[in-house]
């Protein structure tokens, strides 16, 4: 979809594809979209890839993503907001490899229940989260299954990383909540 302004997706199934759902635009003052009741499964690049100019509000609830290779990956909204969605990730090929990028902006997770891949690939690094925005996590669950890995890999000091209220099951030192890459401008961990 090219430079929707109000756009909702709703009650669809996307299985065995590329990638689900690809939205860009320019600055869409007052831009909205809303990807709701949806399943991703199997998607091999993007169960969604969103890339808009600032002024936009993304909102995604109640979806389930079960092994895409990437879920979600946002560019520049000014607030992308996941919220009561299930994640299953795709097995990591690349070091360094996150579920969920976010450029820009901010994202904010919340009442989000993540169930992890075996590394069985062995790559390095990975995490759910890579942040080269500001990123807020809230009351999720990031479970243990086959091993853990950290939250948010935290990417640049222009940015702010929060995690609050969220249970995160770890098997080593290395699998921390925050993984700090690039630096941070502060990261707060509270009620974990």
């Amino acid at each position: 979809i090219q430079g929707g302004w109000k756009t909702v997706i709703r009650d669809l199934i996307f299985t065995d594809c590329e990638t689900a759902i690809e939205l860009n635009g320019e600055n869409q003052e007052m831009g909205n979209l809303n990807i709701e009741n949806c399943e991703f499964i199997a998607c091999r690049s993007h169960g969604i890839n969103i890339t808009y100019k600032q002024s936009y509000l993304g909102i995604i609830e109640n979806c389930r993503f079960f092994k895409c290779q990437y879920p979600i990956e946002q560019h520049s909204c000014d607030l992308m907001v996941v919220r009561n969605c299930w994640f299953s990730e795709h097995i990591r090929t690349k070091d360094y490899d996150s579920s969920i990028i976010s450029h820009g902006g901010e994202l904010q997770i919340d009442s989000c229940l993540f169930v992890p891949y075996p590394n069985s690939n062995n790559v390095a690094e990975p995490c759910w989260i890579e942040g080269n925005s500001h990123v807020v996590v809230t009351k999720s669950h990031f479970g243990g299954e086959n091993g853990s890995k950290p939250i948010i890999r935290a990417m640049s000091t222009d940015y702010r990383y929060t995690i609050e209220g969220c249970m995160h099951s770890y098997t080593a030192l290395e699998w921390c909540m925050v993984l700090v890459s690039g630096g941070f401008q502060g990261i707060t961990v509270a009620n974990c």
